[in-house]
């Protein structure tokens, strides 16, 4: 489960199903590019709270610093629960893969 503020949601039916249907390659590939991700976006994240400290930012500015934090912070979550999901199918796959 994921939340942005009070809401709480699952992951997106059509992720879930993308995911399902990559072979154990392909999820090894998309494990290290969402982990990227998350790494990017964690840097950002810092980037931008380090401008907000700015004290000439107008409000618009920081308005549009904190909107891209709180964004950034939401996906760095999808992201995590992707990467959980992805080694759940990881585990599935081999176990599928050691039984043929």
């Amino acid at each position: 489960m994921i939340g942005l503020g009070l809401e709480v949601t699952p992951l997106n039916y059509f992720i879930k199903s993308h995911y399902s249907s990559l072979s154990l390659e392909e999820l090894d590939i998309a494990e290290i590019n969402v982990l990227g991700s998350i790494e990017n976006s964690e840097k950002l994240v810092s980037s931008c709270k380090k401008q907000l400290e700015n004290q000439n930012l107008t409000e618009n500015e920081k308005e549009l610093l904190i909107h891209t934090i709180e964004d950034n912070n939401y996906q760095i979550n999808s992201s995590k629960e992707i990467i959980k999901l992805i080694q759940s199918l990881k585990v599935k796959e081999r176990n599928k893969n050691a039984k043929n």
